[in-house]
């Protein structure tokens, strides 16, 4: 049977890893939801490159006779960075409730990594968190400086 402390400490590392999840997921997982389930395919056109940038591009469409110029990573669909040119058309997929958020990739295999990567990173740093915040008060204060790990 699970003593009285297992249960506070298991309910303090599900807090500290529900509230990374929503730190972590906040941005892109709603913008990924938002493509998968509401978003066009339309052509548009590269107008800059930038390799400093996450090797991006910035590109402009076109919704309702409106445009639209945004900075994306080249995805499922399109051609490489080093291969596309400014100038080339590209697949971009906007959001159809807000046109101006788009990607040139695949939003489900985008939404699928996201979803994984905030996972992954929330179950890992709220274990350290954990276990950092725990030694911190069983030493009362004072941090270990000559511990070896």
């Amino acid at each position: 049977m699970l003593h009285k402390s297992s249960f506070l400490n298991i309910g303090i590392w599900l807090i500290l890893f529900f509230c990374l999840l929503i730190l972590f997921g906040h941005q892109n997982i709603p913008l990924y939801w938002g493509l998968y389930h509401r978003g066009k395919c339309i052509d548009g056109h590269v107008v800059n490159k930038q390799e400093l940038n996450h090797q991006s591009v910035d590109y402009l469409y076109i919704v309702n006779n409106v445009s639209y110029k945004e900075n994306s990573q080249l995805g499922f669909g399109n051609p490489t960075f080093d291969s596309v040119k400014v100038g080339d058309d590209v697949q971009v997929v906007y959001d159809s409730a807000s046109p101006e958020k788009s990607i040139l990739s695949n939003p489900v295999l985008e939404l699928k990594n996201e979803i994984k990567d905030v996972l992954i990173a929330s179950f890992v740093f709220s274990f350290l968190m954990f276990f950092v915040v725990k030694a911190i008060i069983i030493n009362k204060g004072k941090v270990p400086i000559n511990h070896k790990f």
